[in-house]
């Protein structure tokens, strides 16, 4: 997900792709007057999320969205609807896209609900993946083919899509991974699923699900809702704050640059208070997370865990953007360790674009519970 940071550093060093390409994935401010302009697109439709609408494949016709591309070599998916919102996305050139899912069915014959992977694209891209794409290829493939279910969502973020606001009585859009996994657990029989084995996985922006993971659940218990919540999270280069100044204090030299650059940022993003934080939401009950991020963790020599503090020049001559800063997963695994909540894998550095998720299996295997289908050893 996008950083509400300003970068003079704003290009992406490396990518998990998926269709059609990938823009510079960095920070919220890379381009602010597209993202951070309230008139930057036009609004489509009546923003109104439904949990239960209708089952039928999406009718792109009719909907007025934007079909996915004709793409033999992907395996098969049928798109559904989890709501019926449609805007126009920044990221991506102000298309019509609205809220929808890609549905691949696992493979195999068995009659068990099957564990099933939610997974929430990067910025810059959409819900529908090429043969190419690395999150296709590392994830979707392998998972499929061990009987997981995968669903690729497309969803509003409160970042990249604050524009949206000004038609919500000037509410940023946040709840998108929420009523995604609570309309998957409502429809478990239609699509086969586990309601015990669904897990989230997220690209950059996509940590938007991670965030949503730590919030209290929006059903469940006696609300007659499906719980929002999925069992584990697993992200790619991962955004843990999109606070400004929380990214300062826990990275930065607190000097007049960095100020500036705060400053910056909160007022070039009139939505800035409304933006969460992973960081903060951790708790001591908190669910399993794994994180990996293509840079190396900038930590106090001889140690694994503390964060070391530079100055913002430093952050753009070593290379580093505020959009995909190492060190937001250790900010995380920090939280964790202070609420002794052991959930928290240490987190992978160094991992290339096209390499994102390998390793996957790892995490999300042991997470696996109950009577779902046999899951192929991994690497077959």
């Amino acid at each position: 997900m996008s950083r509400p940071f300003s970068t003079q550093a704003s290009t992406t060093r490396s990518s998990c792709k998926a269709w059609p390409g990938i823009v510079a994935a960095a920070s919220l401010l890379v381009a602010a007057a597209a993202h951070a302009d309230p008139h930057s697109c036009k609004k489509v439709g009546k923003d109104e999320a439904r949990l239960v609408p209708s089952m039928a494949a999406v009718d792109y016709a009719e909907s007025g969205l934007t079909p996915p591309p004709s793409n033999p070599d992907v395996l098969p998916f049928q798109t559904f609807k989890y709501g019926s919102t449609v805007w126009r996305e920044p990221s991506e050139h102000c298309f019509i896209v609205g809220q929808t899912f890609d549905f691949f069915k696992g493979a195999g014959n068995s009659k068990l609900p099957r564990p099933t992977i939610v997974y929430f694209h990067g910025n810059g891209s959409t819900s529908h993946m090429t043969a190419t794409s690395p999150a296709y290829l590392n994830l979707v493939v392998p998972a499929v083919k061990a009987g997981f279910n995968v669903a690729s969502v497309e969803y509003r973020h409160p970042v990249t899509d604050q524009y949206l606001a000004q038609w919500e009585g000037g509410i940023v859009p946040t709840l998108d991974a929420g009523y995604v996994i609570q309309y998957l657990r409502g429809n478990a029989k239609t699509y086969n699923i586990d309601t015990n084995n669904i897990f989230s996985f997220g690209h950059s922006r996509g940590t938007l699900a991670l965030w949503q993971m730590l919030q209290p659940d929006m059903g469940g218990g006696d609300t007659g809702l499906p719980s929002s919540l999925p069992d584990a999270y697993f992200g790619y280069q991962p955004n843990t704050t999109y606070q400004c100044q929380q990214f300062s204090t826990l990275f930065l030299v607190q000097d007049q640059q960095a100020a500036d650059e705060v400053a910056n940022c909160e007022a070039t993003n009139p939505y800035w208070q409304q933006f969460g934080s992973a960081v903060d939401s951790v708790n001591a009950k908190s669910l399993p997370v794994h994180l990996q991020t293509d840079g190396k963790f900038v930590l106090k020599e001889g140690t694994d865990d503390v964060i070391k503090l530079i100055t913002y020049a430093d952050l753009v001559a070593d290379g580093y953007n505020t959009g995909h800063y190492p060190d937001y997963s250790i900010a995380l695994l920090d939280r964790y360790e202070a609420f002794n909540n052991p959930n928290m894998d240490y987190p992978e550095s160094q991992v290339s674009g096209k390499n994102c998720f390998i390793g996957w299996q790892n995490f999300i295997y042991p997470l696996v519970q109950g009577q779902s289908p046999r899951l192929t050893p991994m690497g077959d």
